[in-house]
This record gives structure tokens, C-alpha cells and sequence, in this order.
């Protein structure tokens, strides 16, 4: 704010304190609403909302580091939460470095569906999106955690995997939340295309050099696929699911 203030002063505009311009900024909601609006590339600002998407405020979350000037450069976390159909944002949180990326930094409420990456892909995040009445769509590491039938017996979710082809399929499974109670999901999923998982495969191998460790082979299996975890119901095909989940890349380029 001082740089500002010094610019003001120097540049002829006026003579205004840091203080003076905060006062005036924090009126200024509308018109930064606006500007943002007018100002975004017509290829991205021109996204249609599909008509099954017309009920939810659509988000799409992700997190930041932050390090601040000085001499001892202090590690801060930034979580972000992008209105994907206007592209403000919603909601950001500012945390020590210690806190992980989980979508109980996040306020959700009823009406609100949220796209996150395998990072947010926990039972605490699902169970948090569940009991303010949000729904989500979630990318998902093999064996983030237990999937169960309705029966309550334990599903592999490879041997599932291994059916299904480009054309996108789903699976209906339950977990089991913090009271040990089943709640009733739903994975949707596709296989990459041959260009995909060749560029995966390299990907992996770049990633094992850097890291000094060799993925199992049923990890690098589970990297030929797309798949997410969603609360959506069955109304909604798992063909509009995956195609909703790539809108988070917005929130990657913000």
C-alpha cells in the first residue's frame, strides 16, 4: 500500500495515504468484479454452463506456496477456491506451511460442487463436502482408501479397472466414514488414449529418476486410466463427470 501512496504522490495523481487508499480499495468490490469479468480471454470467459450443472455453484480447489520477503523467507500455504463459471474467486485461506491440502480449509455449502485434484482425494475431505450438503467430484489415488460393496465386502479396485476401455464407465461402491458407517459414492473412469499413456510413461520414468524410487507396477497399471470419485447422482453420466472434472484445469492457470 506505501508503493502505492508513492506512485500516487510521484506520478501527479494526488497525495493519498496507505491508509487513505485501503479505505477507498475496500469499496471498490463491484467494479474489481467487472474489470475481472471484461478483462479475460473470450475462449475462456465464454464457458457454457451445461444444463445438469445449472443447480451448483461450481468449484474448482487447489493450493499454493507462498514465501515472504525477507531475510528469513517464511513458507505460507495459499488455499484457493475458483468460481469456474465466472472465475473470481470464491474463497482463499491463508495457513502455516503444516497445513495440508484438505477441503476442510474450505467452507461448502448446499449447492456447491467442488472439482479437486488426488491431493484432496481423503475420507476426511468427502466426509467434510457430505455433511454441509456439497457435492464433488475428486480425483483419486489407487488405494486412497478402502472401497466396499453394498455388502460391505472390500473391492479391488484394479480388476475393475482392468474392464474398462476409452468410453467412459462407473462403478458404484461405498467407504466408510469417521463412524464407520458406509456412504454410497460413485467412481467414474476412462482409459487414455495411446498418445496419453505413452507421454504418462515417460512422465513416470522422469518422476522415478528425480525421486530415486521405482513405482509398483500396479501404480504405473492405474496411471493408463482417468478416474474420479463423485457424490453426483446416477442421473448424471460418468461421461459428463470426467468431462466436468478437466474445467479445474482453470484454477491450475489462476
Amino acid at each position: 500500500m506505501i508503493d502505492v501512496s508513492q506512485f500516487a504522490l510521484m506520478s501527479g495523481i494526488g497525495k493519498i495515504s496507505d491508509v487513505g487508499f485501503m479505505k477507498r480499495f475496500v469499496k471498490c468490490k463491484d467494479w474489481i468484479i467487472w474489470l475481472t469479468h471484461h478483462i479475460l480471454p473470450n475462449p475462456v470467459i465464454q464457458y457454457k454452463k451445461s444444463e445438469w450443472l445449472k443447480p451448483y455453484q461450481v468449484l474448482a480447489v487447489d493450493a499454493s506456496d507462498l514465501v515472504e520477503k525477507g531475510a528469513v523467507k517464511k513458507l505460507w500455504h495459499l488455499h484457493y477456491a475458483l468460481d469456474i463459471f465466472s472465475l473470481t474467486c470464491c474463497q482463499f485461506k491463508i495457513t502455516q506451511q503444516s497445513t495440508g491440502e484438505s477441503l476442510k480449509n474450505f467452507k461448502r455449502t448446499k449447492g456447491c460442487l467442488v472439482i479437486a485434484d488426488r491431493a484432496y482425494g481423503t475420507i476426511k475431505s468427502i466426509e467434510h463436502c457430505i455433511k454441509a450438503g456439497g457435492d464433488f467430484i475428486i480425483r483419486i489415488k489407487n488405494k486412497s482408501f478402502h472401497i466396499y460393496d453394498s455388502s460391505g465386502k472390500k473391492i479391488v479396485f484394479t480388476d475393475w479397472l482392468r474392464t474398462v476401455g476409452e468410453t467412459a464407465s462407473e462403478l458404484n461402491v461405498y467407504i466408510k466414514n469417521s463412524e464407520n458407517e458406509l456412504i454410497p459414492l460413485r467412481i467414474c473412469a476412462c482409459k487414455k488414449t495411446k498418445e496419453k499413456i505413452e507421454a504418462e510413461k515417460v512422465r513416470i520414468k522422469k518422476m522415478e529418476r528425480k525421486k530415486q524410487r521405482k513405482l509398483s507396477d500396479e501404480t504405473v497399471f492405474t496411471h493408463s486410466y482417468m478416474f474420479v470419485i463423485t457424490s453426483l447422482p446416477s442421473v448424471i453420466s460418468a461421461a459428463e463427470i470426467l468431462s466436468c472434472y478437466r474445467l479445474r484445469w482453470q484454477v491450475e492457470l489462476v
